[in-house]
């Protein structure tokens, strides 16, 4: 299995299990209150507010690094700037041609440099 697809599938099973912990945590919060209203408007009553304002947090927390795992798997997944390259095709292979005994010969060949010609000599 390639490293990255490994990664991916850990990225998102932390994501699931952070969507079912915001889940939970929702849950908990609407076990925790209830909702009256007095005509003019909606209150929030607490059975226990101590679970309620942790189960907020958690929420909270979880709804945070939910948002901030989606955005790092979509980092992720995009594709870098290589994909989008597009390449020229590649020229139809040659058949290779050996050189010539001469030709090599004379490639083989290197001269060294001619030396300067000694100045004349004062009369």
């Amino acid at each position: 299995m390639q490293p990255t697809r490994l990664y991916i599938g850990i990225m998102l099973g932390f994501l699931a299990a952070l969507s079912v912990g915001c889940f939970v945590f929702f849950n908990g919060m609407s076990g925790a209150s209830y909702m009256t209203s007095d005509g003019l408007r909606q209150l929030l009553n607490f059975i226990d507010k101590p679970r309620y304002e942790s189960n907020l947090m958690g929420l909270i927390y979880s709804l945070t690094f939910l948002v901030a795992g989606g955005l790092f798997l979509l980092l992720v997944l995009l594709p870098n700037e290589s994909a989008f390259v597009q390449t020229a095709p590649s020229p139809a292979p040659q058949p290779r041609r050996r050189p010539l005994v001469g030709a090599r010969r004379a490639a083989l060949d290197v001269q060294a440099p001619a030396a300067p010609a000694p100045a004349p000599a004062p009369a």
